[in-house]
């Protein structure tokens, strides 16, 4: 048997050129683990719900630049339709007795949005109802797309804090780290 007893060194007892290096070598601690994002994924999820909106999780790739929903779903139909029609649509529909219904339904990972009127109508008023149903239709699906590309850059931008030299000092420090002179963990 043999005992062999080597110095050990705290993070800000190392030489700078020694911290340099296990920062270098430390770089990715902060987001080398599947959850890394999980709170910032809860907060889009909130998002979503105010709009009548869930899904069960994303699908991210910083590195292809892409977010996307996975399992969309309407968790409040009506809170969707309300969100996107106009406060004029609200009243029309109001004044014609509320004989149009507007549904919400998926088409190819995007929303489509239909109608349905309990009285019949003329060629002109079904032509305005199709385009108001468009038109929500291209509103929610821009709304979805602006609600990927904000989440991704607010992905992209905490995924470069935490690689700054900073936050892996703050890691190394809560977690008490220690190193051998040469910078090795122990």
């Amino acid at each position: 048997m043999r005992i062999q007893q080597i110095q050990v060194f705290k993070f800000e007892e190392l030489k700078k050129d020694i911290q340099e290096k296990v920062i270098d070598n430390l770089r990715e601690i902060n987001v080398d683990y599947d959850f890394c994002f999980d709170y910032l994924l809860e907060d889009f999820k909130k998002q979503l719900n105010k709009f009548g909106l869930d899904c069960d999780s994303f699908e991210y790739d910083l590195y292809r630049n892409e977010f996307n929903f996975y399992k969309l779903s309407i968790d409040d139909r009506e809170k969707v339709i309300n969100q996107f029609l106009t406060k004029e649509d609200k009243i029309l529909n109001l004044l014609s007795n509320n004989d149009v219904y507007f549904d919400i339904g998926f088409s190819d990972n995007s929303i489509s949005v239909n109608y349905e009127t309990e009285e019949e109508k003329t060629e002109e008023e079904y032509k305005a109802i199709q385009e108001k149903a468009e038109e929500i239709e291209e509103e929610i699906n821009e709304f979805l797309l602006n609600k990927r590309n904000e989440f991704l850059k607010i992905l992209k931008k905490e995924y470069s804090s935490l690689l700054e030299d900073e936050a892996i000092k703050d890691t190394i420090e809560a977690n008490e780290y220690e190193f051998k002179e040469n910078g090795e963990q122990i």
